[in-house]
């Protein structure tokens, strides 16, 4: 089989309209799990806390910056609406939504590793 210019174009094309389409729902997957991520090691850290009998104010910070990553994986979560017309360019809107989706993603993952670290030396100190 051989390709001409036109059937990469068009195979390019159909790649690019799938991302577009499938974007949103990859990213709320990744947010859900995110949220999961959050929620089951903040449970885990005040389980442990309970177990040792630990109440400092480390951990206390602890759990509010687990809070934190748990209300900022909701918000990678939401869906986000756009005003598209004929005059937008969806090239400059999907790079502008990876550039703000990884932004995200790096703020909630300085959140829960540093609350996580944060909390298990918290509990052995």
């Amino acid at each position: 089989m051989r390709l001409r210019g036109q059937d990469t174009e068009d195979a390019l094309l159909e790649w690019f309209k799938g991302e577009i389409k499938e974007g949103p729902k990859q990213v709320y997957e990744l947010g859900r799990f995110f949220f999961s991520v959050s929620s089951a090691t903040l449970g885990f850290l005040v389980a442990l806390a309970k177990v040792v009998s630990v109440a400092t104010l480390w951990l206390r910070i602890a759990v509010l910056l687990l809070l934190l990553s748990i209300v900022l994986a909701i918000l990678i979560a939401k869906p986000r609406k756009h005003a598209v017309s004929g005059n937008t360019e969806l090239l400059d809107l999907y790079k502008d939504q990876l550039s703000s989706y990884d932004r995200l993603l790096w703020w909630w993952f300085g959140l829960w590793l540093s609350g996580a670290l944060l909390g298990l030396w918290a509990v052995w100190s």
